[in-house]
């Protein structure tokens, strides 16, 4: 139950046993906290079936809002690479940028997989 709607209702309810308040302002409370009861029932019933899905398997690349946020309808959370197409940036030479058109193949190594050779594209 929210915190402050039933407060409200504990101190009318107090009210009421004392004859402080009549039975239809008594009535008001029971259904004022019936009401919000039901609503927040149903919104944490909404925040539990909450389940972020992307189309491809990735890795987070970026989180636009922190635990606590609020985020409105629409608006992007975090933003995901794709784990299968990794995206290599190098640095070569000038003198052999100007020469890219002479090659015809793109490859890299990795000093953790010495052996494997991966073939790039230019983009």
């Amino acid at each position: 139950m929210p915190c402050s709607g039933f407060a409200v209702f504990s101190h009318v309810i107090e009210l009421h046993k004392r004859g402080s308040v009549t039975p239809n302002e008594y009535d008001k409370a029971v259904y004022g906290l019936q009401q919000i009861s039901a609503k927040y029932d149903a919104h944490k019933n909404a925040l539990a079936d909450v389940k972020l899905t992307a189309p491809f398997d990735g890795y987070v690349q970026q989180r636009f809002y922190g635990a606590g946020e609020t985020v409105g309808a629409g608006m992007p959370v975090l933003s995901m690479r794709e784990a299968t197409t990794p995206e290599v940036e190098i640095n070569i030479p000038s003198s052999e940028f100007i020469r890219r058109g002479e090659f015809d193949e793109f490859t890299c190594t990795v000093n953790i997989y010495p052996d494997k050779v991966y073939s790039l594209e230019w983009h």
